[in-house]
């Protein structure tokens, strides 16, 4: 009789993926902005670490989420990653039918519209700044008629 909290035997074995112990997402080295504490070297989402250093109570030196080493921004570095073939393959090879990689897409499409809704406004306020220097450049000579 086999324990459910046992390791799996033989060939069927469990794959051990790398998580971001913050946020306990996988980690994706080729694809996401990883960083690492030199301290300790554990490895954490830039966003994750960066977070987690910004919400440190006052006062209080920071430490690594994992063995509580002290660190401070200093003690971070990027973490660059090579990889051999193109990456849009990574991207074109996640399986649609993976409710996390459907959810990485849907946030691709949400950006697309939030970057065209960005440019939309960023015309329109050009637009509006030269409309203001215009109205501007008018009411000196609208009170010189006063």
């Amino acid at each position: 009789m086999s324990d459910s909290n046992s390791p799996p035997s033989g060939g069927g074995g469990s794959v051990h993926k790398p998580i971001c112990t913050i946020c306990f997402e996988d980690l994706k080295p080729i694809v996401e902005d990883l960083q690492t504490l030199l301290i300790c070297g554990h490895v954490f989402h830039e966003l994750c670490i960066q977070q987690w250093l910004e919400y440190c109570p006052g006062g209080k030196q920071p430490t690594c989420p994992v063995c509580k080493q002290s660190c401070s921004r200093q003690n971070i570095t990027r973490l660059y990653f090579q990889s051999t073939g193109d990456s849009t393959q990574l991207y074109s090879s996640l399986s649609p039918q993976d409710p996390a990689n459907a959810n990485a897409q849907a946030l691709v499409e949400e950006v697309k519209k939030l970057e065209g809704k960005l440019a939309v406004l960023t015309l329109t306020f050009e637009n509006q700044q030269l409309h203001l220097k215009k109205v501007d450049e008018e009411v000196p000579y609208m009170f010189a008629l006063f």
